[in-house]
């Protein structure tokens, strides 16, 4: 990778004015971002959001293009793991996804961060590849852009933390929307939240938001302005966090948290197939040579391993002459 791969990059924070939103900010510096290489924007619904950051990428016009949510918190080297992952994949590849260690799922899954071929852009407007009807608006042109042939995948690596030291309001507003778009968890995110509790009152706001969303009986989408969400807020009765010191995380600690977790029967039993997938994704290279040999053979896997070799040399070829 050039040494000066920080140029090739612009990060673009989608914010509602979350709580973590500063140290989101100084923790991309912290990774050598230059600074008029780093764009927030606040629009709101979440597809306004998405143009929006499509609009800015598009007009900058660098290679890559990474927005991220101001709920997350980067762990180390996360935006130059991105770009050295985002470089290995083909000419057409339009988005790679980072794991989060996500709070309220209690465990890695992909969320709140989208590193995208800048180039490739431009074919969303072209193809029309989007809808201001969609809950999801980020799925619905994912979907949309791998059948036009446009593919996406997760990069095998945790880029940071997830819905760590939210406002109750933000935590309310997202929890009651998985009541309404993922009610087929409820019995995870009870069996989850229920005996944390006691110790973290950010759990109370989550269930009762949860049940709220789930009984809600109106067509909702994800919008931070929407009368609903402020007005069952204010039901609960929750006193909101003060703001948040810049320096209350650093990389080391976010590293820490990382490293100490340790996936509980909860998390496995209902988020099984994400772990595994991220397991896989991340086995040494010999255990991937042992795991072939077993299932096709030595010379199978030899005659493997010289056709993606081969197609590897192509994809740069490729990309040299585009």
């Amino acid at each position: 990778m050039k040494q000066n791969w920080t140029d090739d990059v612009i990060v673009i924070i989608r914010s509602v004015g979350e709580r973590t939103e500063q140290v989101c900010k100084k923790l991309i510096l912290d990774q050598g971002i230059p600074e008029n290489n780093l764009i927030i924007i606040r629009e709101s619904p979440s597809i306004k959001a998405v143009l929006k950051s499509f609009e800015i990428a598009l007009e900058k016009n660098l290679k890559w293009t990474y927005r991220i949510d101001a709920d997350i918190m980067l762990a180390k080297d996360s935006i130059k793991n991105m770009v050295s992952f985002a470089q290995k994949q083909k000419s057409s590849h339009f988005v790679s996804q980072g794991y989060v260690l996500c709070k309220f799922f209690g465990g890695i899954r992909i969320a709140g961060n989208y590193f995208y071929n800048t180039k490739l852009i431009k074919n969303v407007f072209d193809n029309q590849a989007y809808s201001t009807e969609a809950i999801r608006p980020d799925s619905y042109i994912l979907e949309e852009m791998r059948k036009s042939g446009y593919p996406n995948s997760p990069a095998p690596f945790v880029i940071g933390l997830h819905d760590y030291e939210q406002y109750y309001k933000d935590i309310y507003r997202k929890c009651f929307v998985h009541g309404v778009k993922h009610i087929h968890h409820a019995k995870f995110f009870s069996d989850l939240w229920k005996p944390r509790i006691s110790k973290d009152l950010d759990f109370d706001v989550a269930i009762k938001a949860f049940a709220n969303g789930v009984s809600y009986n109106k067509k909702t989408y994800i919008d931070s302005k929407l009368p609903v969400y402020e007005e069952s807020f204010q039901r609960i009765g929750a006193n909101e966090k003060n703001k948040l010191k810049d320096n209350t995380y650093n990389i080391e600690k976010i590293e820490n948290i990382i490293y100490e977790w340790i996936p509980d029967e909860i998390y496995l039993k209902n988020c099984g197939t994400i772990y595994s997938e991220f397991v896989n994704a991340n086995k040494s290279t010999i255990e991937r040579l042992n795991t072939s040999i077993k299932k096709r053979g030595f010379f199978k896997t030899i005659f493997l391993g010289l056709g993606l070799l081969f197609k590897n040399i192509g994809n740069k070829i490729v990309d040299a002459i585009e």
